[in-house]
């Protein structure tokens, strides 16, 4: 299976918000997971803007719903020796780890990881992936999709969320 989300398609928004002060902010299921996996690994795994954005151009999931709201979270993994992100191995478990998530309970709609994506649509199968973002560097996770601005096949009650990932206790 190959897979790509050049068909995601967002409006940018403007304004600030009190986190970012640049116009957008995760949903509130996309920071609980931030925060804990800040919580046990550190900073240096949030990938872009130290927030978890990526840049939009590249990944087109991180397109804005009306409201400001990102529903896609990337951690940095540390491929090249850098230190700055998870570890492979690290990266490779947080995966897997969220796969079982998404299978388990539907909390959020794909993950791309080493030139894999997975989802509902998959059976949350790993498949080939070569749409934007597909790089090594990072795990790219889409609470929802955005099309056409509007956040879609979750409902906000899971986008927004503050129930725990289970990250801290795994």
């Amino acid at each position: 299976m190959e897979i790509g989300d050049n068909q995601l398609r967002g409006q940018q928004a403007s304004g600030e918000t009190p986190e970012t002060g640049s116009g957008r902010r995760l949903d509130l299921a996309a920071q609980t997971l931030r925060d804990e996996v800040v919580a046990r690994w550190g900073r240096e795994v949030l990938a872009g803007d130290g927030l978890g954005f990526d840049d939009e151009a590249v990944c087109e999931s991180h397109r804005l719903d009306p409201e400001g709201v990102d529903h896609a979270l990337d951690l940095r993994v540390d491929f090249e020796g850098t230190g700055l992100g998870l570890s492979v191995e690290d990266g490779m478990w947080l995966a897997e780890y969220l796969r079982g998530v998404g299978r388990r309970t539907g909390r959020f709609s794909s993950l791309i990881h080493r030139g894999q994506i997975a989802g509902a649509f998959s059976g949350w199968r790993w498949g080939r992936y070569r749409g934007p973002g597909a790089t090594m560097d990072r795990i790219h996770l889409s609470v929802c999709e955005v099309h056409s601005g509007e956040a879609s096949l979750l409902d906000p009650a899971i986008f927004d969320s503050t129930k725990p990932w289970g990250i801290r206790a795994a």
